[in-house]
């Protein structure tokens, strides 16, 4: 693969990785409830998930999930749906600070993973925009599963270095929101975040 090639989709990839999304949100309000070390595990769910999509595209799927109106709308309405369970949880939280009541040492890493990988699987958008764009940079008359496998691990490290980018933004302020007042104002706010990007993803096209 020509670098100029590759480096064009590196540009595209950070673009799209920085594109304020659900995986953005629960990046930031992981961190700032339990801290960058447990939002890690947040992260690499939310990498499984993107792995599986950049599987889908690779095989085909993708393409079939962005033609089928049926597919996209049933996977659409089950990712807002989860997205606005999560806002309102989040909500619903009281203001006690994570140290108080042990919430940090009682969250599991695999609560997290999970959290992550369920935000980015039931995100349709996803796929249908990697099964837009990572073809065009397919070279037909090379091996295809060398150029995917490139072009998948090129868009996993560069979404992972973004999470992580908003993951330390918002542990920066973790510190000021360390009385239980603030606490439940970061809850209402990130509560509010989960419900918009649920209720932009339920207005969706397939063609957006």
């Amino acid at each position: 693969m020509p670098f100029t090639i590759w480096i064009s989709f590196v540009a595209v990839s950070i673009i799209f990785s920085l594109s304020p999304g659900a995986g953005a949100v629960v990046s930031m309000s992981t961190s700032m409830k339990y801290g960058t070390k447990k939002t890690l595990s947040l992260i690499a769910g939310l990498q499984f998930a993107l792995l599986i999509h950049l599987i889908c595209v690779a095989a085909g799927l993708g393409a079939l999930l962005a033609s089928s109106a049926l597919f996209f709308e049933a996977l659409k309405y089950a990712g807002a749906g989860y997205l606005v369970w999560l806002g309102i949880k989040k909500w619903r939280e009281r203001d006690l600070l994570p140290e108080d009541n042990g919430l940090i040492h009682e969250t599991s890493a695999a609560s997290l993973f999970k959290t992550g990988m369920m935000v980015n699987l039931s995100n349709p958008k996803s796929i249908v925009f990697l099964a837009a764009f990572l073809p065009q940079f397919i070279d037909p008359a090379a091996p295809a599963l060398a150029q995917y496998t490139i072009l998948g691990g090129t868009t996993l490290l560069v979404d992972a270095f973004v999470m992580v980018g908003y993951m330390c933004v918002a542990g920066t302020a973790r510190q000021y929101f360390s009385t239980p007042k603030r606490v439940l104002m970061q809850n209402r706010i990130f509560g509010t975040l989960f419900v918009g990007a649920g209720l932009v993803l339920a207005s969706a096209k397939r063609t957006a």
